[in-house]
């Protein structure tokens, strides 16, 4: 008898089956949903608790407040497209130098159950140097 395709058959499907365990659990290791304020403040956000995310809006003007002990930063996340969503947000690291109240900030990280969104990474963005200049069509020359 020969056993040597049978042998070969079996141990390329055990490898093909754990290369792709290992693509499935890498890549929904990596996916995080990424959202809107506006998407934390919906009656299904409970699902959402204790799940990584990442979060865009506005840093709200005049709700920064920092410490220097153990580098503590809290402000409040504004939805960009409504002011009268937001969420707070608690943020320990290295603050970004782009930083700034009016701005739009991506926090990733976990709603915790007091409704507060303890973040783990901060990204500062500055819309004016990412906007697409127009140029400007003058008279048509």
């Amino acid at each position: 008898m020969n056993f040597k395709k049978p042998k070969f058959i079996i141990g390329f499907t055990i490898i093909l089956i754990a290369l792709g365990t290992l693509f499935y659990l890498g890549a929904s290791s990596s996916m995080i949903a990424y959202l809107k304020v506006r998407d934390l403040n919906n009656p299904q956000k409970n699902i959402l608790s204790s799940k990584v995310v990442k979060v865009t809006g506005t840093v709200k003007p005049g709700s920064i407040k920092s410490s220097n002990l153990n580098s503590t930063l809290k402000f409040i996340l504004q939805d960009s497209d409504s002011a009268n969503i937001s969420i707070p947000v608690v943020f320990n690291g290295t603050v970004p130098d782009n930083f700034r109240s009016g701005n739009i900030a991506v926090v990733r990280g976990e709603l915790n159950a007091d409704n507060v969104f303890i973040a783990n990474q901060l990204q500062a963005k500055c819309p004016s140097k990412y906007e697409a200049s127009v140029p400007d069509k003058g008279d048509g020359k």
